[in-house]
């Protein structure tokens, strides 16, 4: 089967599904809500109003993880961000597929 080029010659590469991968530039807009002081969703759609992906996370755990799922709910991918506890200034982001069986090692880092 042949990979789908885009307009300009650059091919698609796909990290979460190819339900996502467009062969045209499609301009998306990203809503946010806060509900309550620690819970954020993100919703983005195009222009006409089509809803492509959700998001949702905290703020308050330690472990700040963000769930990215699709149009019908279901996850696509895991964000876990990690803080060190001796170190504050740095940050480390884990990464989880759907397909991950293992729970504690991530996809990518």
């Amino acid at each position: 089967m042949a990979v789908p080029q885009m307009v300009y010659g650059v091919p698609m590469i796909s990290f979460a599904g190819d339900g996502f991968c467009f062969p045209y530039p499609l301009d998306l807009i990203v809503n946010k809500k806060q509900h309550g002081l620690s819970n954020i969703h993100y919703q983005v759609s195009d222009g006409k109003g089509n809803l492509y992906l959700l998001a949702d996370g905290s703020y308050t755990t330690l472990f700040r993880k963000r769930v990215l799922r699709n149009s019908a709910g279901f996850p696509i991918l895991t964000i876990r961000e990690k803080r060190l506890r001796f170190q504050p200034m740095k940050t480390r982001l884990e990464v989880f597929l759907v397909g991950n069986i293992d729970k504690d090692i991530s996809n990518f880092t």
